[in-house]
């Protein structure tokens, strides 16, 4: 049974602590510790909102996906200022919504963007939000503007639902602007020249990972195991070096079809954590190994690297192991987490 507790924020440093409680006679040594959600967008904007009373920001992200409402599948989400900062979101499809383990809802939007490949992307949306109010954000650039790497990257996690996940947030470029307009039934929130905080922007080629802490459950049959999420890894492909598990396909968020593969070398240590969906992958790598149930032992130091398909070693840490009765924890510290506002990883 993995448990990832909540990340201590540090400077220079992320922290978070899994345990992996096993029954005394486990019908499987194989030790997956993590749980993740990994979705890729081609198109994303944000808006800083100073003025209003309860959000920070709003955001959208558009994927381009055949049979979806004028090919795009989309989401637009608010951050709340406070707390664990937590988001309530907006897609134009139902299966979406009801397959977001957060606050979701399905609505119709109104969705346009243009711009040349390449460039800066206008967009604006319109929809009714869950209190039945109308939304209309638009964000827009100049004809002379470009994308740039400045301001892009890794993204800090600034405490985004961090009572509940690790986040990882990579934008391969980006551009910011002073023409951002948002109405919320008739209230004005737009982008002042002069507000304090971030302009409006748009970020182009994004990834989304996370660690989601808390409990999971594994049950093991002749099959293969499955976890406490529902995805079911078979048993291992065999070669003469390493074994190769892979889980049965499954819809991430956006709906594109997922597939999880871990491979482990001869003796069930993992080697390499492998989340593919629509095309993309988030990776982590561990070396040495990470030890099975039974080769655990307090002690150990695991170096590990996390990857976004050609973006590398982003974030880059050790594991160190310590073995209790019935249980194994996982120390996870970042020591180098490549951000573009420094090392310093808000958890």
């Amino acid at each position: 049974m993995p448990i990832i507790n909540k990340a201590i924020s540090m400077v220079y440093a992320a922290m978070l602590i899994m345990v992996i409680a096993f029954p005394l006679h486990a019908q499987s040594s194989l030790m997956i510790p993590i749980n993740t959600a990994f979705i890729h967008a081609d198109h994303h904007w944000i808006m800083w909102l100073p003025k209003h009373p309860v959000y920070e920001a709003v955001e959208v992200m558009s994927v381009n996906k055949t049979g979806s409402p004028q090919g795009k599948a989309l989401r637009v989400f608010f951050t709340e200022r406070n707390g664990g900062k937590r988001q309530v979101y907006y897609f134009n499809e139902a299966s979406a919504a009801q397959r977001w383990r957060g606050e979701a809802y399905h609505r119709d939007i109104e969705y346009k963007s243009e711009g040349a490949a390449g460039s800066p992307q206008n967009v604006f949306v319109r929809f009714k939000d869950k209190d039945d109010r109308a939304v209309e954000l638009s964000i827009q650039f100049e004809k002379n503007q470009k994308l740039a790497t400045e301001g892009a990257g890794l993204s800090n996690q600034m405490g985004h639902s961090a009572d509940s996940l690790f986040l990882l947030f990579y934008r391969e470029k980006a551009v910011a602007t002073t023409k951002g307009r948002l109405l919320i039934g008739g209230e004005d929130y737009s982008y002042k020249e002069g507000q304090t905080g971030s302009k409006p922007g748009y970020r182009f080629n994004t990834y989304s990972a996370t660690i989601t802490y808390g409990q999971s459950r594994f049950t093991w049959n002749q099959d293969g195991l499955t976890n406490s999420w529902g995805r079911v890894f078979g048993n291992g492909d065999k070669s003469n070096s390493e074994m190769v598990y892979r889980s049965k396909p499954f819809l991430n968020s956006t709906g594109e079809q997922s597939v999880i593969e871990i491979t482990a070398n001869r003796e069930g240590e993992i080697r390499q954590y492998k989340h593919h969906s629509g095309g993309r992958a988030f990776q982590i790598e561990f070396a040495p190994a990470l030890p099975t149930i039974e080769s655990a032992k307090s002690g150990q130091v695991i170096r590990y690297q996390m990857s976004f398909d050609n973006f590398k070693n982003l974030i880059e840490g050790v594991l160190s192991v310590k073995k209790e009765e019935n249980m194994i924890v996982l120390d996870l510290a970042a020591s180098n987490a490549k951000l573009d506002e420094g090392l310093f990883f808000a958890i």
